[in-house]
């Protein structure tokens, strides 16, 4: 209310003044350019002497002042014509301050009914912004700890499977192991049962032309069961150290992929167990491979034991048409080797 009366009481002394400077610089400008002109007119004005000269002096004096008295008025209307100008400039000014001063108390009015006439309004509407800030902060905070306990959950659930799965591949890998040997095993002894049945009917028929050899010497049917007996021994020598062999290789296939097994992570083992299966096959090939060459020599070992025993009833039957008898010493050394070649 202080401004607004202030600016009024502004205006109105604004107004006096240029109505009162308007008038004074009207006045002072009259009579300074009256004052000059009267000046002008009582110093040129003629003599007694001239006047008797005649008139022609007076008139052209008259018509010199007539003409500076016109001058006179034509810069005096340009000087007024300015100061009008100036003078509507400023009443323009003094309009628009009326206006911004009759805008000001609704403005402030307006201030008033937002913010109840009291200045802690402003610093309640920001209180209330900041407590919603607060209030958002908390919530997510809360929905963060719910999300990383959520997590670990997860990670420990993940854990825990990955060690199922790895448990479930140790298994699958021992069952296929016993598998592999029981189906090994029941391969060479039915292996084992067919030599045994076609050696018996094949040797008697191919090798009738030795038993002169045998009845001729006892010695020498020694002496070639004992070269027999040690071929059969060589080869199984060489067959222990191909199953040693084969043996370590399985031993280090199986850790090496143990070895892999434990360097891979849940999110990839479908893959290396993919890049595994070609090596896996290889392997097998290479196994089915192993017992060909161990039937091989059983069948070898198997044809060697028939035409042993069968060499050795026929000795023993010529030895009682001829009626001679080997020591006991020879048959113990004999029996001897035969329990060692059956393993």
């Amino acid at each position: 209310g202080i401004a607004v009366t202030y600016q009024q009481c502004s205006l109105s002394t604004l107004q006096k003044v240029s109505r009162s400077t308007r008038n004074s610089i009207w006045t002072a400008s009259y009579t300074q350019k009256s004052l000059q002109v009267s000046s002008r007119i009582r110093v040129q004005s003629p003599s007694p002497s001239r006047c008797r000269g005649g008139r022609l002096g007076y008139r052209s004096t008259a018509i010199k002042l007539g003409t500076e008295i016109n001058e006179h008025h034509a810069n005096e209307k340009e000087e007024m014509q300015a100061l009008i100008v100036r003078f509507a400039g400023y009443i323009v000014e003094v309009q628009a301050l009326e206006q911004r001063n009759t805008a000001l108390p609704a403005e402030l009015t307006a201030l008033h009914s937002r913010y109840k006439g009291s200045p802690t309004g402003i610093g309640e509407e920001y209180e209330l912004k900041f407590k919603e800030v607060w209030e958002l902060i908390e919530v997510l905070t809360n929905e963060k700890g719910a999300a990383d306990i959520e997590r670990g959950y997860l990670e420990e659930e993940v854990e825990v499977w990955r060690l199922k799965v790895e448990e479930e591949l140790a298994l699958k890998e021992e069952a296929e192991m016993i598998l592999r040997e029981k189906l090994h095993d029941e391969e060479v002894a039915e292996l084992r049962k067919q030599i045994e049945y076609s050696k018996m009917t094949a040797e008697l028929d191919g090798d009738r032309p030795d038993l002169a050899v045998a009845s001729r010497s006892v010695q020498e049917a020694e002496k070639w069961y004992k070269s027999k007996f040690d071929t059969l021994k060589e080869h199984a020598g060489k067959h222990e150290e191909h199953m040693k062999t084969m043996k370590d290789e399985i031993t280090t296939f199986h850790n090496k992929v143990t070895e892999l097994q434990s360097q891979i992570d849940l999110e990839d083992m479908d893959g290396v167990i993919a890049q595994m299966e070609p090596q896996l096959c290889e392997t097998k090939l290479e196994m089915t491979k192993y017992p060909q060459d161990y039937q091989e020599l059983l069948h070898i070992k198997l044809q060697l034991d028939v035409e042993i025993t069968t060499y050795r009833k026929l000795l023993e039957e010529e030895e009682q048409r001829l009626g001679i008898w080997v020591s006991r010493q020879s048959s113990s050394k004999t029996s001897h080797h035969r329990g060692m070649f059956m393993f």
